[in-house]
């Protein structure tokens, strides 16, 4: 069953909520340069739009409404999509994909609407999250992506 699922990656540091990724890792950018990977940002660009990135969010309750919706949408894809990104709550990735602290502070320098507390914090989470479900974490996509094509169980 779980070869057949193999699809998500969750990356490591994300700017809002739980999720599977974070910012600042270029997942985005990988994502481009590997056709056959869809980037949640762009798949789901209609359910989390520019407007609702930067807009402040009152409660718990309404970022959690919001991003379960994105879950829905990853589960109902991910058997035939490959699926990359940090848009989720409760979904649990195949892989995630977490970049060295150092390297990582450096890229969420760069971003003015990212704090390290909160990229750090999302990190953490994913760690936990990975230990919880027994999902593999990687330094890299190139290395999670092959562990995710290998046909072999795992």
């Amino acid at each position: 069953m779980r070869a057949q699922r193999k699809k998500a990656v969750a990356h490591a540091v994300v700017t809002h909520g739980r999720n599977p990724c974070c910012s600042r890792q270029r997942k985005s950018t990988w994502a481009k340069q590997h056709k056959e990977w869809h980037d949640m940002d762009v798949l789901y660009k209609s359910l989390h739009t520019a407007d609702w990135h930067n807009r402040p969010h009152t409660t718990n309750k309404e970022e959690a409404e919001h991003y379960r919706k994105i879950d829905r949408a990853v589960n109902r894809d991910r058997a035939h999509l490959k699926i990359i990104g940090s848009l989720f709550w409760d979904l649990v990735p195949d892989a995630v994909v977490l970049v060295p602290a150092s390297v990582h502070r450096q890229r969420v320098q760069q971003r003015p609407d990212l704090s390290w507390e909160r990229a750090h914090a999302v990190a953490q989470h994913l760690r936990h999250l990975a230990r919880k479900h027994s999902v593999p974490v990687f330094t890299s996509f190139d290395e999670a992506a092959e562990y995710l094509s290998c046909d072999c169980k795992k």
